[in-house]
């Protein structure tokens, strides 16, 4: 029996057929994976990129809300609220109502019937009222 040393059976195994179409398949499995492994960093990337404009984002809106949140707890706020919608003044002061631009309009189209009549004719409307 012929005893084949161990160097020749590796050298055997590198040479056969086999063993090239498994080195092949293995290295294109690792290229797949490592293709795999950078679209996915790639997408991670892009996300983590995203996810710091929404915070930034996010962060304004949390600066505008805490000094919103300021103003409505400050005394310029409470007094402006106060003049407005409770008609209230400071001391000294005097409110003005301005009537609607709706009660100007009749206002204004009573004004107009009296200014085309004649002198006698207002003093009638002035006396009785219009009833003659």
């Amino acid at each position: 029996m012929k005893k084949y040393s161990s160097s020749s059976f590796w050298i055997r195994l590198i040479n056969s057929k086999i063993f090239m179409i498994l080195v092949i398949f293995l290295i294109i499995g690792v290229g797949y994976a490592i293709y795999g492994e950078l679209n996915n960093q790639g997408l991670i990337k892009s996300n983590i990129g995203n996810l710091e404009k929404e915070r930034v984002v996010l962060e304004n809106e949390n600066i505008n809300l805490v000094e919103l949140l300021a103003y409505y707890k400050s005394d310029d706020y409470i007094e402006t609220e106060a003049r407005q919608k409770l008609n209230m003044a400071r001391v000294g002061e005097h409110v003005v109502i301005v009537p609607d631009n709706q009660n100007l309009t009749e206002q204004n189209k009573k004004d107009n019937k009296f200014e085309n009549m004649k002198n006698w004719e207002l003093w009638i409307e002035y006396f009785f009222g219009g009833r003659m």
